[in-house]
Formats: structure tokens, sequence, C-alpha cells
């Protein structure tokens, strides 16, 4: 349940949003209109599983990756499994007109696209992809770490992306550590002064920018530093993020309840060394006493005792009851795979269409299943459960 304190917050950080990007408001409001729509297609249309409440495809480019982050599992060693449980080898991408016939079938049923990875801007694809999803009328987003920005902004600028949304761990020192790599947070704050010097050049206002800050074990101290670094770097939006993670007792029930087709595997762990799940409730309760200049969310938004469950005690659900995320998104991986969560593939471009695979018997048992136990052992510290 929403306490009224952060119901309040939510609609003033949306009133800024609307004076300051019509745009995003938009987003954010047809966003809340499509979970309605969902909301009726799971009471429903529940014992069916179908959906006509599609609100975003993201597209995994490529799970190519140029970092090590410390707190992520996912690309960093081909000899261990991913939480899907596979890692694409560049081979196995599709090819630009695959990506493009896919974008023309699936924009009948949404107009919202979001690119990300790995790291999106390794494929070669990815401007030509953004380009054609903008001649089409449609919304874009890209999700990156920032580190190919200084030498893409021009031409990022150029395809009229709509949005861009930046990891930033903490300051220069902290970043690089949790990144991994040396020189990361250098090329990420030139890559932004990059993007704002073509936006101004241009006389364009997009691509909005959006920061994405996960708390870890060593960063969430810097929460407030993070902020101002924000809104230095004229954002206007900031997620702050508790760590999304699964451990072994986690993966572990998740197996014995629903077996291979429906599994998971250890991810993110190493993030939480380190937490102090007091320090990190009382850092962000500091910054909500303060007015700032920016909307900020908070996912999950956890009181006290709900934050002292998310780390304490992993398996342990906090804030919600069901998830949605099926009825309303799904995600195609780098070799065609429609996956609506977890590691479940639902079917692949390459052999049937998007309009086929949506709603095809495979996508609907996943979707009554899930109604069915209204969350899986996986759902707890899943993003998807925390997004709608």
């Amino acid at each position: 349940m929403i306490s009224r304190s952060a119901a309040s917050r939510s609609a003033r950080s949306l009133g800024r949003m609307l004076v300051s990007s019509p745009r995003l408001a938009y987003r954010s409001l047809r966003k809340r209109y499509c979970q309605q729509s969902a909301l009726l297609d799971y009471h429903l249309l529940g014992l069916r599983g179908a959906s006509h409440s599609l609100e975003k495809i993201t597209v995994e480019l490529t799970h190519r990756c140029n970092l090590r982050c410390r707190m992520c599992s996912n690309f960093n060693n081909p000899e261990t499994p991913t939480p899907r449980g596979v890692q694409y080898a560049r081979s196995e991408e599709l090819t630009y007109e695959q990506l493009a016939e896919f974008v023309d079938e699936a924009s009948v049923k949404t107009s919202v696209f979001g690119l990300t990875g790995g790291e999106p801007t390794l494929s070669p694809h990815c401007l030509e992809i953004i380009r054609h999803i903008k001649k089409k009328g449609l919304y874009c987003g890209l999700t990156t770490n920032g580190t190919q920005l200084h030498r893409l902004a021009e031409e990022i600028v150029d395809s009229r992306l709509d949005w861009i949304s930046i990891s930033l761990d903490g300051p220069e020192k902290v970043h690089d550590e949790i990144r991994g790599v040396p020189g990361t947070y250098r090329k990420l704050m030139e890559g932004v002064e990059a993007l704002q010097k073509f936006k101004n050049k241009q006389g364009r206002k997009e691509p909005k920018i959006g920061i994405k800050f996960t708390l870890v074990g060593d960063n969430y101290q810097y929460v407030e530093d993070i902020v101002k670094a924000a809104v230095r770097m004229k954002a206007v939006l900031i997620d702050i993020t508790h760590l999304f993670f699964w451990t072994e007792e986690i993966v572990q029930k998740q197996r014995v309840l629903h077996g291979d087709d429906v599994s998971c595997y250890v991810a993110n762990t190493d993030g939480l060394k380190g937490m102090d799940p007091v320090k990190i409730y009382e850092a962000l309760q500091e910054l909500k006493k303060q007015s700032w200049p920016i909307h900020i969310r908070f996912l999950p938004d956890l009181d006290l005792n709900e934050t002292l469950t998310y780390y304490q005690q992993p398996s342990r659900f906090v804030h919600s009851h069901r998830c949605l995320r099926p009825w309303l998104n799904c995600s195609l991986l780098p070799n065609g795979d429609i996956v609506p969560c977890l590691s479940y593939v639902a079917g692949n471009i390459k052999d049937r269409s998007f309009s086929q695979i949506w709603n095809s018997a495979r996508f609907r048992h996943f979707r009554r299943l899930l109604k069915k136990n209204r969350l899986f052992p996986a759902c707890a510290r899943c993003c998807g459960l925390f997004e709608y």
C-alpha cells in the first residue's frame, strides 16, 4: 500500500515533470493508463492469460558490455550463467533487417521501445534502429553506461532519440571502482557534456536525460551527492533503486516449485556486501526532507521495516502482492527470443511473428501460472515487480 506521503511526493514530482518535460509526463500518464487496462486483463481474462495492454517492449540489442560492474552478474564471466542462464555471442545477435522488421510488426501493439543490453551502444545497429523507430513516429529510450556518449553524442541528438537513461554510481573514485574500469566516470561526464552541447547547437530538447542510481554497499552514503550531480547534468529524473538480486535460497525455491522452465540463477549478490539497511533508510529519509528541482523515484519506496526485510530476509516479499509485468511488457533478447520474465522463452521472432507470440498458448500459460501463484519466489527481489 502506498503511503499518503509517498503519493503526495509522487504528485508533486509529476507536476514538476509536466512543466519541465511534457512528453515525459505523457509517458508517465500513458503507463498508468496501461496499468489500469492490464488490471482488467488480469482479472477479467485471467483464466485465458491474454493481454491487450502492452505498454512497452524492451529490446536487448546485445549482451556484450565494456564494463565489469561489481553488483552485476549479467555479463562478467562467460563461464557463469547469467540471470537468464545464457549469454549470446555477437554472431547470434539479430541483424538490422530483423530488428527493423520486428519494430514494424510490433508497433501495431505498442508505440514505446526501450533499447538496452549489455551495453547497447556496442551494437553496430544501435543508432540505425533508433532512427528507424523515430522515423515511424514512435517513442524510443536508451539505457546506457555512458562510456560511448562522447563519440556518439551528435548522432544520438540527430536521431531524435526521446530519452536516455545513464547509470551513475557515486563520485568519480566510487563510480570507477564499482564499474570495474578506470576512467569510466570521466567518459560519462564528457559524454553528457557533448550531448548538451549538440542539443544546444541544434536547438533540441531531446533526448531528455534520466539518471539511474543503484544502491550498493559502498555508495548509499553518496545519495545526496548523486542527486546534486543529476541536477548539474540537467537530468529531469533520477531513479534511486534498491539492488535487485537473487540469492541461492530464492533460486532453489523457484526450482522446487517450477523446475527449469521458469527458472532463475544467483545474481547480483556481490552488491550486497557492506549493506546497512538502517543507514540506507536514514540516508533516503534525509533526501526526502529536502525539495529538489528534479523528479525522484524510489524503486521500491520502502519504510524502515520493509527496508530491513528487503535486505535481511531476501525471500520474503515487501510492498507488492502481484506482478503485472507480463501483461504490460516483454523483452526481445539478442538472438530473437521473446521473454516475459526470468528465463522463460515464449517464442522466437525468427520462427513466428510477434503478434503470434504475444498471446500464444505458451505466453498465456506463463501469465496464467503467475496469476495462479500470485507471485513466483523469484519475484521477491526482481525489478519487474516494482516497475508497475
